[in-house]
Order: C-alpha cells, then structure tokens, then sequence
C-alpha cells in the first residue's frame, strides 16, 4: 500500500480511484547575457503579468469557492511582490550577468530551502508557494501561459531584435488547452521577406495579383490563377458565396495586368465611371477594346 501526503483542500471524506497529478519543473539553462539593464526589464514585466494572473485567478475562485479558498492566489500575489525575493533576482542578474530564467529559478530554490529550514509549520509551507510563484514566472518568461477553464489567457510576442529588410524570421505559438487535449497554433512572422523553404521555393508573406506583382499588404487578397497560366489573373472580386453554383460556363473579371491589358472587370469600371465624369469617357472609349478571352472555372 502506498500512501501519499499532501495540503488539504477539501473538508470531508472522499472513496475512489486516487489520481496523482504531478507538476513538472521547467528546465532553466544558465545563459550569459550583455544587457542586464534590459533582462531586469524583461523579468519585471514577466512578474507583473505573474500578478495579473494570479489576480485574475483570486477573483474567479472568489465568486467559486469563497474567500477563505481563494486567499492562497492573494499569499501568492504579496509573495512575489516581496521586496528581498526581487532583490535577489534582480541582483543575480546584475552581478552574474545571466539570464532572467536562471535568476527566478535560483532564487526560488533558495528561498524555498530557507522556509523548509524553518521550525515554524506555517512558515515551513510557504516552502511550495515561493516555488509556485517562481514557476509562474518562469512560464511567463518562457512564453508559457497557464488558465484555469473559461479565464482569460493574455499573452505577448516581441521578436528579439531587429532584421535586415531583406530578411524574415518565424515561429509558432502553440496554446494547449482542456487538459492538453486540443490546441492551436498561432503563427508570428517578422519581416517581409520571401522565406527559402524548400530548394528553390520560396513562401512569400503577400498574395499574388499578376504573374509579377504582388498586394501591397499580407491583408489583400491576391488573384486566382489557373494552373500554369499566369497572364490571365481571375480578379478576387469574383470571390463571393453563390450556394456553389455550376460554373462551366462563367466568365470571371479578370485582375488588370502590368501589360495594361485589360479585364473584363477593369472594363467595365471604367464604363460606370464615364457615365458620371465627361472628361473620362475618350479615354475609356480607347480603353472598351474587346479584350482577351475570359476564363472559364477552374
């Protein structure tokens, strides 16, 4: 028989299967660093997302559970804002110039041995939460976020540093969620340079209007092109919900090309606006020429 120990968070008496959740301690490497200035920042605006959080779980367990419940998030909060834990962190950064993660982590296993050591019950439990508050931290500073079920999840990207205009780099935010069960991935770019991939292809961050031209902005929609035909650009203002009409015989307003050749739909734009101003219409009257064949669906 086994038998485990551990806080109480129940009042009562409960008969079944014990599940036993462990948490897992995140591995912190030492990293050397140039601007402890900047890495003291970087761990205080982690602390303060750290509050936001726990704050925001005080409240819920507030309105769920009841204050008494809820007072271990508010024990959390006054730790972590406990001015000798901040001296320590900020200090081991500045003196040893390393990593935020490496100062947290230290002095969460400092602090946590020193409360163990205490003869006083109360104080020797404060043991788990310097460590709790701690991991919080670290998850923040390694682009972690933790929520309980329905709270609000807030985080932040900032690429570190800055690239060449011809130059991109990327990543994906992967956000777990109903006990690992699910998830999204969010990806964050920088730069808007065309990315190698594979070979010789390239990924390109912008849709494509015509065979050599792309949007002004990765929010534009580009055209469609039909396979291997790159002079006759199918306009994105075709691109409407019909109930998924049969579309054999459509013709599609073609996207304006570089080669001033013009689309169905350019032409016909330039008809409604020659209507309303005199000084267009000799130009758009050149510009009527029946143009090239309209393509058919794809």
């Amino acid at each position: 028989m086994e038998v485990y120990q551990g806080k109480s968070v129940f009042g009562g008496i409960a008969i079944g299967r014990i599940s036993v959740h462990k948490k897992d301690e995140q591995q912190v490497k030492r990293v050397r660093i140039e601007d402890s200035e900047q890495e003291i920042l970087r761990y205080r605006q982690a602390k303060q997302t750290a509050m936001e959080q726990l704050q925001g779980l005080y409240q819920k367990a507030l309105k769920e559970v009841g204050e008494a419940n809820a007072a271990i998030f508010e024990i959390h909060q006054m730790m972590l804002e406990d001015d000798d834990y901040n001296e320590s962190v900020e200090n081991i950064i500045r003196m040893q110039q390393v990593n935020a993660e490496y100062a947290v982590a230290s002095t969460g296993d400092n602090f946590a041995q020193m409360f163990s050591a205490m003869d006083d019950d109360y104080m020797r439990a404060r043991s788990a939460d310097v460590k709790d508050i701690s991991e919080r931290v670290l998850s923040v500073l390694g682009g972690r976020a933790k929520g309980a079920t329905g709270s609000e999840i807030r985080f932040s990207y900032q690429p570190d540093g800055t690239i060449g205009a011809d130059q991109c780099r990327y990543g994906i935010i992967l956000i777990r969620y109903h006990n690992y069960s699910c998830y999204h991935r969010i990806f964050v770019r920088q730069g808007y340079a065309p990315a190698q991939i594979a070979g010789d292809a390239k990924w390109h961050c912008f849709n494509l209007c015509y065979n050599d031209t792309e949007a002004k902005s990765p929010r534009e929609e580009g055209s469609l092109f039909r396979f291997g035909n790159f002079d006759q650009p199918i306009d994105a203002t075709n691109n409407v919900f019909d109930n998924f009409k049969d579309h054999a015989t459509t013709e599609f307003d073609l996207a304006p090309l570089e080669s001033k050749k013009r689309g169905h739909g350019q032409r016909s734009r330039e008809k409604r606006r020659s209507r309303t101003n005199p000084a267009l219409r000799q130009d758009s009257a050149t510009a009527n020429r029946p143009s090239t064949a309209i393509p058919t669906a794809m």
